[in-house]
């Protein structure tokens, strides 16, 4: 997944039933309130009915933002997992790493799939973030772990085949075209929700812009940033 676009957050974000905060550090700088009142600071905003109208589809648009951050994040992990399946088979260290992996996505719904629909999130984190620390490099730390055992158990699986008189050491053929083959087709789905996903946020981005463009009192209106790669394609 790396043609699509990279999101941060320029300030912090409170989601709850009823509002969405902006904030900078303890300072509420936007309060989105019921989804079409604005309080800048403090002071609640009069709005025209364009200004209303993209205020209302931005705050319908981050909501509907984060289950589809966590649902990407869980088929990234169940990616990874399933490359590991591909590359060492069944082994009895696959099961503390199913685990392991089960762990991280458990971490992954309690931050993007709250029952009470109140969400957190710090300036800079709103990508892929759980306990500190990105999916990314939770799998690799989590990798780093487990690696020596299933290397181990494949090198033990192999001295039990010379041991049994077997050389032909099958298990080991083709071994990167069977990885890339599971878990291709899942990595293009993947590919496409990230790209759409990206989409929808640049038009968040752009409803940012339009609003602070309107009015002066809307300048601390702009919570999404967008890094493109300079391989993205529009889709």
């Amino acid at each position: 997944m790396d043609n699509h676009c990279d999101l941060e957050l320029n300030n912090a974000l409170t989601i709850t039933p009823k509002h969405i905060l902006i904030k900078n550090e303890d300072e509420t700088l936007i309060d989105i309130y019921d989804d079409k009142m604005v309080f800048v600071r403090g002071d609640l905003i009069e709005l025209d009915s364009k200004q209303q109208k993209l205020v209302t589809e931005y705050a319908a648009s981050l909501r509907a933002a984060i289950p589809d951050i966590g649902e990407i994040a869980i088929e990234a992990v169940d990616i990874a997992f399933q490359g590991i399946q591909a590359a060492f088979g069944q082994m009895p260290e696959n099961s503390k790493l199913s685990s392991k992996f089960d762990e991280i996505k458990t971490k992954i719904k309690d931050k993007y799939e709250s029952e009470d629909s109140h969400y957190s999130f710090s300036n800079g984190e709103f990508n892929h973030q759980i306990d500190g620390s990105g999916i990314d490099e939770s799998v690799e730390e989590l990798m780093e772990d487990m690696i020596p055992s299933l290397i181990g158990g494949l090198i033990s699986n192999i001295g039990n085949s010379i041991a049994n008189g077997e050389s032909s050491f099958s298990d080991l053929d083709n071994l990167d075209d069977r990885i890339e083959q599971e878990i291709e087709s899942r990595a293009d789905e993947i590919e496409i929700k990230a790209n759409k996903f990206c989409e929808k946020l640049k038009l968040v981005d752009k409803m940012e812009d339009e609003l602070t463009a309107s009015n002066s009192k809307f300048a601390n209106f702009d919570l999404i940033k967008i890094n493109e790669n300079d391989d993205y394609e529009d889709r």
